[in-house]
């Protein structure tokens, strides 16, 4: 492989799933109901029940095989989470793979020693559109409009799933990154929300004349929440009447197209590997998930100096100037960073959270419970 350019993140890409090794042997010997393919990992499947069940056992064969403490290992899909804590707390399980959000407070009482709650490497934003419409020319009108958002409130009040609150783009947790954030983020709710009247004020939209505003969002009950929100501190803090339609995913996704249908968009993104330039480039003139459109060409000359830069550090350096471009323009305005959240055993040993939310079990150890 030759590389068109310089790329110090190469190598967190290819920690990527799309870049496993795959085994080039004949399929037509797998047992295509349980197929059972050779394995290079620390672990090699020895049956598997689709939608039920997945046993591994440790791979002989695995370059640190000595190093893998766990002989075996169960995966068991499990839909629902509130039937998964049933069982985790029957001792069934000895990790769960997520909390129900609403008996988040509960177990913060009851198991705190039990409980990991760590932030992704994913954002949730609104997108506004950048192209037409009364968002499109006006930058203090959007600032105001995302001073107004109390995202304190969002997360504690709203969500109460341990979302962090986010005051930038690039989600915390990527090793050598110095966030960047709005500078407003230390001053308290209702100082943000007279700036922003006053911005609104000044975008010619006095309480006579309320600005109207069309939110599209996927049919989703936690962004449905968030919407619902939103809105109403639009409307409490500044008067701005929305229009919120709630779409299944398909459709949503033909909607976002149609640009001239919506002025804020419902976004977010998963990191694909923990580099912050995965976040920002989204935004370039021609990035395909631009779907608001901006068109900066100083953030495109960022962009465009950052893909050139062989030097790993001063490669972030240059990136967090660009997050700070991105943030003044207030093309976006960021709400929360998603996070995981799990139940683990206190007889399982080194299961520590990531940003990127993977979890190997080459790393866990057991011991003895306590009796």
């Amino acid at each position: 492989m030759q590389l068109k350019a310089p790329a110090p993140f190469f190598p967190a890409v290819l920690a990527n799933a799309i870049a496993y090794p795959a085994h080039q042997g004949n399929p037509e010997t797998l047992d295509p109901v349980r197929p059972t393919p050779p394995s290079n990992g620390p672990y090699r499947l020895t049956e598997w029940t689709p939608g039920g069940t997945l046993r591994l056992e440790r791979n002989p064969y695995y370059w640190d095989a000595p190093n893998v403490a766990i002989p075996r290992v169960e995966y068991t899909a499990i839909a629902d989470s509130n039937v998964e804590l049933l069982r985790y707390r029957a001792d069934e399980l000895d990790m769960t793979s997520f909390v129900p959000a609403q008996r988040l407070d509960e177990l913060r009482q009851q198991s705190p020693a039990e409980l990991q709650v760590r932030a992704q490497l994913a954002v949730v934003y609104y997108a506004f559109n950048m192209s037409t419409g009364p968002l499109a020319a006006s930058t203090p009108l959007r600032r105001a409009l995302s001073l107004a958002i109390d995202r304190e409130r969002l997360a504690t009040a709203v969500l109460r799933g341990g979302q962090v609150p986010a005051y930038g783009f690039v989600p915390p947790g990527i090793a050598g990154y110095d966030n960047p954030a709005y500078a407003w983020r230390g001053e308290a709710q209702d100082a943000r929300l007279r700036e922003a009247r006053s911005l609104y004020r000044a975008a010619a939209y006095p309480g006579a004349r309320p600005l109207r505003l069309r939110l599209l969002c996927p049919e989703d009950d936690t962004l449905k929440r968030v919407a619902l929100a939103v809105t109403a501190m639009w409307r409490e803090g500044l008067g701005i009447e929305t229009t919120t339609t709630f779409l299944e995913y398909r459709a949503f996704l033909a909607a976002r197209e149609r640009r001239g249908e919506w002025d804020v968009l419902s976004h977010g993104w998963n990191a694909d590997y923990p580099d912050p330039g995965n976040f920002l480039s989204i935004f370039g003139s021609d990035g395909a998930q631009n779907d608001g459109r901006l068109a900066d060409p100083a953030f495109d000359s960022q962009l465009r100096e950052i893909a050139a830069e062989a030097d790993g550090p001063r490669r972030l350096e240059r990136l967090a100037a660009a997050e700070r471009t991105l943030l003044e323009d207030y093309a976006v305005a960021p709400l929360y960073f998603a996070v995981s959240r799990r139940l683990v055993k206190p007889w399982v040993q080194g299961a520590v959270l990531s940003p990127m939310n993977h979890n190997y079990s080459k790393y866990l150890s057991l011991q003895a419970p306590a009796k």
